[in-house]
């Protein structure tokens, strides 16, 4: 009985350890403004998350549509659009992971 109490605990107390072990990235693109002004560009900047794609309770990702008024790309969005969320890649690391 001991050790059947004593494996149970030990499994409670893994599960509660491990529940919190994954880690949040932050899915929102981060451009340099002052305001809505582009400080790398002549420009202005304007971004609205438009809806959270659920995935899981763990995995939770924004959908930003992003106007940049100095970008000249076309996207799926058209010019000067773009959703970083949608056009971008994951290449996950050991240490985490590179969002390009």
């Amino acid at each position: 009985m001991h050790l059947v109490t004593r494996t149970l605990l030990s499994l409670a107390l893994f599960m509660a350890f491990s529940a919190g072990a994954y880690e949040k990235i932050n899915w929102q693109s981060k451009a340099m403004t002052a305001g809505k002004a582009n400080l790398t560009a002549d420009g202005f900047i304007v971004s609205r998350i438009l809806d959270t794609a659920n995935f899981s309770t763990e995995f939770q990702m924004p959908i930003e549509l992003v106007y940049d008024s100095a970008n000249t790309k076309f996207s799926m969005f058209g010019y000067a659009w773009r959703c970083p969320q949608l056009e971008s890649k994951l290449f996950p690391k050991p240490d985490g992971a590179d969002w390009i």
